[in-house]
């Protein structure tokens, strides 16, 4: 399905659904502020793969009618994308979010990001403070975020992204293969350690949390290409895995961890 000058799929009637359909493009949709609604997403069961294109508008991917997802605590186990394979996101210059903390743990199939030329993005996948932590853990069961089948993330022109995952997030990727980086102006970690670590351990491939227990990240990184990252000051892996090949250009900051 292609959507061309719509507002979102959220005003369809109620009894519209979509069992079968496995792609959705939107492109152009110049009023479109949100894609989904938490209501809405289960009239699309089989999605496999979403594209968002030229949206000037968008601010969620989905949205709650009482307040943006990314803001709700994780009150239901609901699987908001048990299908999906493939996003990919370019030219949409309102959205700040593209994957909230509560989605994140509703991606047991996905595969392939791409994200391009997103002027206000801040976050790929969301953080939770430790007040939203606090309440999520009051209010429901815990979730456990994993994106255990993501095999490629490629992400250029993204002037306002300052890392790439979460500390939480990034333990939770073991399928890992290709992560392509290029032009983020204000990128300067692959890796935000949530808690506590030391500067020295701050976007590196090993990382100390709370019990100070040491953790492999990324443990089947293939290819790790940085290019245009004036700003980056460190990366994984500051050790050399046997199978990972590692590019890096124009990178006038980024320090070399032997």
């Amino acid at each position: 399905m292609e959507a061309a000058q719509s507002r979102n799929l959220s005003g369809r009637p109620n009894q519209v659904r979509f069992p079968k359909l496995e792609s959705i493009v939107i492109r152009r949709c110049s009023k479109m502020k949100n894609i989904f609604s938490t209501i809405t997403l289960s009239r699309f069961p089989k999605l496999k793969e979403l594209d968002v294109l030229d949206c000037n508008e968008l601010e969620d991917i989905i949205y709650s009618e009482a307040k943006p997802l990314r803001n709700l605590s994780t009150s239901s186990k609901q699987i908001y994308f048990p299908t999906l394979h493939n996003i990919q996101i370019e030219r949409c210059n309102k959205l700040k979010t593209i994957f909230s903390s509560t989605t994140v743990s509703s991606l047991p199939e996905l595969e392939s990001v791409i994200i391009e030329n997103c002027n206000e993005l801040e976050e790929i996948f969301s953080f939770v403070s430790e007040e939203e932590e606090q309440v999520e853990n009051i209010s429901a069961p815990s979730q456990h975020v994993c994106l255990p089948k993501v095999r490629s993330i490629r992400i250029k022109i993204c002037n306002k992204l300052k890392c790439i995952f979460p500390y939480s997030v990034a333990c939770e990727c073991p399928s890992l293969a290709l992560l392509d980086v290029e032009s983020c102006s204000q990128l300067e970690q692959i890796v935000k350690f949530e808690h506590k670590a030391t500067s020295e351990e701050e976007g590196a491939g090993v990382a100390v949390d709370d019990n100070q227990a040491k953790h492999l990240l990324f443990p089947n990184l293939g290819l790790l290409k940085l290019k245009k990252l004036p700003t980056i000051t460190g990366t994984f892996p500051w050790y050399e895995p046997q199978n990972c090949q590692l590019i890096i250009e124009e990178c006038p900051k980024y320090l070399w961890f032997t």
